[in-house]
């Protein structure tokens, strides 16, 4: 399966890899990735089980568990085209609040 990794993701990697590799300890590694040892560990784990891929966000490409329904946010834009189509955005969710809770 192909997947796009991110900068910091490929950093990741390479960091990691040394670790594998023994060329570099879990101690510089959480220091050179601001982890901490622990989190490296975990890391490392993960990338001897599943290779770069591991290291990626198994959240990528799923929505997130804190965003609201599209009912809320049909509900919202539609009372802002009506009522608020010349505000701002920030006067425009001041007003929201304020008027719709």
């Amino acid at each position: 399966m192909l997947f796009a990794m991110s900068q910091k993701e490929l950093n990741r990697v390479d960091v990691i890899r040394d670790v594998c590799e023994k060329r570099l300890t879990q101690v510089n590694a959480s220091n050179i990735l601001n982890l901490t040892r622990r989190q490296v560990q975990r890391l490392v784990n993960n990338f001897r089980k599943n290779g770069a891929q591991g290291l990626a966000s198994l959240r990528r490409g799923k929505p997130s568990n804190r965003q609201f329904s599209p009912a809320f946010k049909q509900n919202a834009l539609r009372i802002i085209k009506d009522k608020y189509a010349d505000f701002g955005p920030t006067f425009a969710n001041e007003k929201l609040l304020e008027q719709h809770g």
